[in-house]
């Protein structure tokens, strides 16, 4: 398009603005990035309103003012009026290397503490592990001693019957040999309390 076409063209629009009305248009300058433009305008609005850049039309874009309002141009009118964008918030100030490194050591420290609490509640439950298997032994091993106990009883004395006559209640004299089923509940009671390990002097 020959930009001849468009020389004067405020200057023409204003005279018929003034032909029709009386009085000359409105107008309205504006500093943007790109320079200061001029609108057209009889009522303050300036959407659907011509805009010149010194007397010619505006070449067709986006002007920014100064409030952060952008102006889009098309066709020598004004088409779009763009709200300013927020602000976007300030970034939050990186730490120091001081405290980093600060942050690091302990976030280490830590890492160690859980990784200590976790090698002793292993061992405790080893630990405990070990034990229950222990008392289980000494439980199996008391059992066998009683069934042990009860089939010398009712092999020397006959089970649960009382003994046949009167008991006598006469005591040994000493230096007799105890009876068999003593004697050998006597060892019995040795092997498992390691007392067969130690001799009377």
């Amino acid at each position: 398009m020959n930009k001849n076409i468009f020389d004067n063209l405020g200057e023409r629009i204003a005279s018929a603005f003034k032909d029709v009305f009386g009085e000359e248009p409105k107008m309205m300058d504006m500093q943007t990035d790109k320079g200061m433009i001029s609108i057209q305008s009889e009522d303050g609005e300036i959407i659907g309103k011509p805009v010149t850049v010194d007397g010619a039309p505006a070449p067709d874009g986006e002007y920014k003012m100064d409030d952060g309002k952008v102006i889009v141009v098309a066709g020598g009118m004004v088409s779009e009026v763009k709200e300013a964008e927020a602000p976007a918030p300030p970034a939050e100030p990186a730490p120091e290397d001081g405290e980093k490194k600060e942050m690091q050591a302990r976030l280490d420290a830590l890492k160690a503490e859980i990784e200590s609490l976790k090698s002793a509640k292993s061992e405790a439950e080893t630990k405990l592990a070990a034990a229950e298997a222990q008392n289980n032994k000494a439980r199996e091993a008391m059992a066998m001693f009683k069934k042990e106990v009860e089939d010398l009883r009712k092999k020397t004395i006959g089970g649960d019957e009382p003994p046949a006559g009167p008991v006598s209640h006469k005591k040994e004299p000493a230096g007799q040999p105890a009876p068999e089923w003593a004697a050998a509940m006597l060892e019995g009671i040795k092997e498992r309390t390691g007392l067969h390990h130690f001799k009377k002097n």
